[in-house]
């Protein structure tokens, strides 16, 4: 989620089905359509979920890992993950809940991490006639022996933040994900780039949903959780992603996640 967003009011579910596979095994299918600035606070379930933006975007939190779903991406999201998810704009999300024990042999998405990917158009397909009105039983069950084949094939591409495509954009994105510390204003970008600072911000809004202090501080935090994950201590984490203090990485870590970076170097 966007540093400081909230939601305002819940996804609508337009549409919820579950399907008898069987005596003991179901198949859950659902839709949810919103405005901007809708979503749902932070929540888990047991099932593992793989969302689809089948129109628009959306910012989600799920542990301590930030990601921005693109229209056409999907959210794998892992059974007992605390989430939360807020539309950037007018979103129309497609959701299938899997059972864990189903997806044992999946490697690609079906793990304790998290993930954001582009699926191929089988998969979208896939996920999209899972909620159509005329499916029965029996079709479902065997989408759903073909989803999990899919979801199997390894090499799906992951991003976690969208880079604008704009040019001079695209050379500030890429310089702050090579160096989260880079101090640089939008106005010193603007003017290193020769391109003003209106047309730069409307770019990284237009492009990746996020206004340019938005995205470069989850680009910081993201590195933030890297350098956690390997051990650093706060006190250098925070420097090192281009804080001022470590009471401000605090903060804003705490802000984001919900919690402290320092329960993350002890979990």
């Amino acid at each position: 989620m966007a540093r400081g967003g909230r939601v305002t009011a819940e996804w609508t579910e337009t549409m919820y089905v579950e399907y008898g596979l069987t005596r003991d095994q179901s198949l859950i299918a659902a839709r949810f359509q919103g405005a901007t600035h809708t979503g749902f606070s932070k929540h888990h379930h047991p099932q593992h979920q793989l969302v689809l933006a089948a129109r628009g975007s959306f910012t989600a939190r799920v542990r301590d890992d930030a990601w921005v779903v693109q229209p056409g991406q999907a959210a794998w999201i892992p059974s007992d993950a605390e989430h939360d998810a807020i539309a950037l704009n007018t979103v129309d999300l497609v959701c299938v809940y899997l059972e864990p024990e189903e997806c044992a042999g999946i490697m690609t998405h079906a793990s304790s991490r998290p993930a954001v990917f582009t699926p191929g158009g089988l998969m979208r397909e896939l996920v999209l006639r899972l909620v159509q009105p005329d499916l029965d039983d029996e079709q479902a069950c065997r989408l759903r022996a073909v989803l999990l084949d899919v979801l199997a094939v390894p090499g799906t591409t992951k991003t976690r933040l969208p880079v604008p495509t704009h040019p001079q954009a695209r050379s500030v994105a890429r310089a702050l994900l090579a160096v989260p510390s880079d101090p640089r204003l939008l106005s010193v970008w603007s003017a290193e780039l020769f391109v003003s600072a209106r047309t730069l911000q409307r770019a990284f809004v237009t492009e990746t949903g996020l206004s340019f202090a938005a995205w470069r501080a989850l680009i910081r935090l993201d590195a933030a959780g890297t350098l956690l994950d390997q051990g650093e201590p706060v006190s250098a984490v925070a420097y090192r992603v281009g804080y001022g203090s470590v009471n401000g990485f605090t903060a804003a870590y705490r802000r984001h996640f919900g919690r402290s970076p320092g329960s993350r170097l002890s979990a």
